[in-house]
């Protein structure tokens, strides 16, 4: 999903953004785009880091799948921006996926606990962010509360007003955003009714590439989901059939559970006595 995000993150950094999304996540207007990459650590990059119009910093995550181990991710780039940059890092999760949100808005271990907050864009009415005058609100509006081919049609009639070289960015953001929604065929149907826009999107040079990402991005979150959730029911089943009915909080807990403790608790059905001693 690099290339996606890499576009996506780009939506409010290509313009001097005020929008009602750019300022919930950043905290206020953006003043100056910090380095992502992360060359001290890992070949991570991030998605979008800023400093505000307020001398604050703040970490953008977009995120569209329930990834395991995802708020420990969070918690490393949290401690690597506090040591570079010296003053508090605030971080924001944009969740933008399809399925209802499940990740966990903290990281919590032995000791360790990290938070973060999560904007979840289903949270959001569609018809609020097409009322803005902020492209990016308009954009992200396809994936909050409402009906999607009307946002779409509606999308399209906002990009049809703008110059060519607005054009080609944002179309290459709405097709980024309607690729993650699986929506690419629809886009396609549509853009036949805009003669401005009346291209064929499997052979625009520009566009083509994210649809044949975001497909394959779909088929292997697909297989991952499939594998991660027949783990997860595995284990417990295995539980219940040891220590009987589980309370809604254990099941809660192995649904949130990355790959790592899943085995980790696997191996330890055999010799635990307790539904305590297996989840620890």
């Amino acid at each position: 999903m690099a290339k996606t995000k890499d576009i996506l993150s780009k939506v409010w950094l290509r313009r001097a953004s005020e929008g009602i999304l750019s300022r919930r996540l950043c905290g206020g207007r953006i003043a100056e785009q910090l380095p992502t990459e992360q060359p001290q650590i890992s070949n991570r990059q991030v998605d979008m880091l800023v400093r505000n119009d307020q001398g604050q910093i703040h970490h953008v995550e977009f995120q569209a799948t329930q990834e395991a181990g995802f708020a420990f991710r969070m918690l490393d780039y949290w401690v690597y921006f506090r040591r570079e940059y010296g003053q508090p890092v605030h971080q924001r999760v944009f969740y933008i996926g399809r399925e209802n949100l499940r990740l966990p808005p903290f990281f919590a271990e032995g000791g360790t606990t990290h938070q973060f907050e999560i904007v979840n864009l289903q949270d959001y009415a569609a018809s609020d962010l097409l009322t803005s005058d902020d492209w990016g609100d308009n954009l992200w509006a396809l994936g909050a509360q409402g009906d999607r081919p009307v946002v779409l049609q509606a999308l399209l009639g906002k990009l049809n007003t703008l110059n060519r070289a607005d054009q080609e960015s944002a179309l290459a953001e709405l097709t980024a955003f309607s690729g993650i929604l699986k929506l690419d065929e629809v886009l396609s149907q549509q853009l036949k009714e805009f003669p401005m826009l009346a291209i064929d999107l499997k052979e625009n040079a520009v566009v083509r590439p994210l649809i044949e990402e975001g497909r394959q991005e779909g088929r292997q979150e697909g297989r991952q989901e499939g594998r991660e959730a027949g783990r997860q029911e595995l284990l417990l089943a295995l539980l219940a059939e040891k220590f009987g009915a589980l309370p809604q909080s254990t099941l809660d807990q192995v649904h949130r559970a990355s790959a790592e403790q899943l085995d980790r608790w696997a191996r330890r059905i055999l010799r635990s006595t307790s539904l305590e001693d297996t989840l620890d």
